[in-house]
């Protein structure tokens, strides 16, 4: 009827401690952070190019095939 607890029960710093929930059992990093960001950038910006080439070559074909009516319809002619 009051706050105390058996004497048996784990102290929550130990249940902390025996499920791993404690900051001391978070991941470390394994290589700098400046280091890891950077190639991931590197990468990201490859990507962006790629598809920006990609972007550009498809639009220029579009362009080309006719799809696109950039200067209006041809003018109308009675026969």
């Amino acid at each position: 009827m009051g706050d105390h607890v058996p004497a048996h029960w784990k102290s929550a710093k130990q249940v902390a401690a025996d499920t791993c929930a404690t900051m001391d059992h978070l991941p470390k990093a394994t290589i700098p952070w400046q280091q890891y960001h950077g190639k991931m950038n590197a990468k990201w910006n490859i990507q962006l190019a790629a598809s920006t080439l990609f972007f550009c070559v498809t639009m220029f074909a579009m362009q080309k095939s006719g799809v696109f009516l950039f200067f209006g319809p041809p003018a109308m002619k009675n026969k």
